[in-house]
């Protein structure tokens, strides 16, 4: 069976807060404003390292009537959220092929403005998946983990 294949995105990113696979670009991000059942969320398009639940549920939510289906992360299984598959709603249905993730399961990573690619050596230990010591997290004030960290230190 193997290992799933990993993918990756350039830039600004979201990742696992669990294995920091890569989730999605900060492009993708539709909506940071969501509500999911109890916490702060983020509606996104186009995520990676996602795997859908093959159940389907209709739901009741505050903006209307929901076809959903959970997402969890393809590398560790860590539940992020859900996909919405339909909208009763015409007004809701942008929200359609988009997932809905926890703010607390995402971190946001910003490339470090003075790593070159090209040159720059590897910054991490990748056997251990540990990140150089002067790479730091830190919360911001709607709840996800900020970091400044090098690209090739997510990749192992």
């Amino acid at each position: 069976m193997g290992l799933p294949r990993r993918e990756y995105v350039d830039g600004p990113k979201y990742v696992c807060s669990q294995c920091r696979a890569d989730v999605a670009g900060f492009s993708a991000l539709v909506w940071e404003g969501f509500m999911g059942t109890q916490q702060p969320a983020l509606l996104l398009r186009r995520v990676l390292n996602v795997e859908r639940a093959p159940e389907v549920r209709r739901e009741r939510l505050t903006s209307g009537v929901y076809e959903l289906a959970s997402v969890r992360c393809r590398l560790c299984q860590a539940e992020l959220g859900w996909r919405y598959l339909s909208a009763a709603s015409q007004d809701q249905c942008y929200k359609v092929g988009c997932e809905l993730v926890r703010r607390s399961a995402l971190i946001l990573v910003l490339p470090s403005p003075d790593s070159d690619e090209e040159d720059a050596a590897p910054s991490c230990d990748a056997a251990a998946g540990r990140v150089e010591p002067d790479a730091t997290l830190w919360p911001d004030p709607w709840g996800l983990s900020i970091g400044v960290v090098p690209q090739r230190s997510l990749r192992d």
